[in-house]
């Protein structure tokens, strides 16, 4: 038990090390990532107001919390590594929007406790975090930190089987959870599921073997 925490310590220390020093939050083709936007615009904003209180937790280069900016959303995001903060605050200056990006990791968000936020983003977040009792603990302060009835978006690749599969590439690590645990993990921590898209379009799971044991979903749910 101890040298299985040893080990998880240490791999979340390789994690945030590789995240620190990232260069860019986009690992996947751009057609990926603009899925999502399509998927903002299209479910999530019907069903929020443009004033909305956006908090993006693993933030990167900003570019989910600015399509929320664009509507007019005050928007706010952390990530650990400087300079995707960096990044995210000289496009942000460039597209004359306004949001506001600070470095900070996913462990701090309990300083923002006390304020009332509408949405609440972990767009890909959760994977990189190796140990599931800090996933834990994410949802249980971001349950904190979301007004009731409140949104929390989570973008996360995940295994069809029933055992939770770890990868890891130069430095990068993931864990992709057992996909019927990890949702019913994330209603356990008092949230509502209201929307499931699948990422992952018919080419995708014709062409990629990734896609032949693992799934990308991107969910809404809603703080009860």
């Amino acid at each position: 038990m101890l040298l299985q925490f040893l080990k998880n310590k240490i791999k979340s220390f390789r994690s945030e090390s590789y995240w620190s020093r990232a260069s860019s939050s986009e690992l996947a083709p751009q057609e990926f990532y603009l899925r999502q936007e399509n998927v903002l615009r299209s479910r999530v904003f019907p069903l929020i107001s443009e004033h909305s209180r956006i908090l993006d937790i693993g933030c990167g280069s900003g570019r989910f919390g600015l399509v929320f900016a664009e509507k007019g959303a005050y928007v706010y995001g952390i990530d650990i590594a400087k300079n995707l903060i960096h990044e995210a605050r000289l496009v942000t200056k460039s597209r004359g929007l306004k949001a506001t990006f600070e470095v900070g990791s996913i462990d701090s968000i309990r300083h923002l406790e006390g304020e009332a936020w509408d949405v609440i983003l972990l767009l890909g977040v959760c994977s990189t975090l190796v140990d599931s009792k800090s996933v834990a603990m994410v949802y249980e302060n971001v349950n904190r930190l979301l007004r009731k009835g409140g949104l929390l978006l989570v973008r996360e690749s995940l295994s069809l089987g029933t055992k939770d599969e770890s990868y890891e590439n130069k430095g990068y690590l993931a864990v992709y959870r057992a996909k019927d645990e990890y949702i019913d993990s994330i209603m356990g921590a008092g949230f509502q599921l209201i929307d499931l898209i699948d990422m992952a379009t018919d080419s995708d799971k014709a062409t990629n073997p990734f896609f032949s044991t693992k799934t990308n979903l991107f969910m809404v749910f809603k703080k009860q």
